[in-house]
């Protein structure tokens, strides 16, 4: 097995400090909205390259994957078509 972990996800619960150590951005984002939702302090998600990433770019970095590669934006407006 590898010693490589995708993506980490640290906070604080009172005294103690929590780790998950997560294989994709999919799993880190759910660990993460865990965390704020339980109120955990000093909470710290990083990639595989140790670059700390907030909520937002785990989101996009789910959509990228669930779209197979391609950024999308599922709350921007339609673009209205034109009739013929």
């Amino acid at each position: 097995m590898s010693d490589i972990t995708p993506y980490t996800v640290t906070g604080l619960n009172g005294h103690n400090r929590i780790t998950y150590r997560c294989p994709t951005a999919e799993w880190a984002l759910k660990k993460l909205r865990d965390f704020l939702h339980a109120e955990y302090a000093e909470i710290v998600v990083t990639d595989p390259a140790k670059n700390i990433l907030n909520e937002a770019d785990l989101a996009a970095l789910v959509d990228i994957n669930a779209a197979g590669g391609a950024a999308v934006n599922i709350d921007a407006p339609k673009a209205p078509t034109l009739a013929s």
